[in-house]
């Protein structure tokens, strides 16, 4: 399993996007879940993955990015359920859950991003007096 921040979608680096395909394939993940999905200009941020790894000769399933989170999932094995828990403008963050279905068995997985104003380094360090 990975999880992976991919820093808007590899826009922020040089050929960032192919890079992240690349990095799934090297590490041989049954499972990926991505944080900073945007949909970058009405593309499916999903889709567009799923297609990268095909043309590499990688094959995974996945469900649409839903415009109102930042995160997702795609996985070596069908995605049988998935819907938003939070959406990205909730306060807390985005919460993706997703269903997948492996032999007989089913396993849930939890894609977050967390609000970054959450974040430990974030929080007041003391009082005023």
């Amino acid at each position: 399993m990975l999880q992976i921040n991919i820093w808007q979608e590899g826009t922020v680096v040089p050929n960032g996007f192919p890079a992240i395909a690349d990095e799934i394939i090297d590490k041989h993940a049954d499972i990926v879940l991505f944080s900073e999905v945007r949909n970058y200009k009405g593309t499916d941020y999903i889709q567009r993955i799923l297609a990268e790894l095909k043309s590499k000769g990688a094959s995974y399933f996945g469900k649409s990015s839903d415009e109102k989170l930042d995160v997702g999932l795609i996985s070596k094995f069908p995605v049988t359920d998935q819907h938003a828990l939070y959406g990205k403008d909730s306060g807390m963050g985005g919460v993706l859950k997703s269903k997948i279905k492996v032999g007989k068995r089913d396993f849930v997985f939890y894609s977050l991003h967390l609000d970054y104003t959450n974040y430990a380094c974030y929080l007041p360090r003391g009082m005023m007096v």
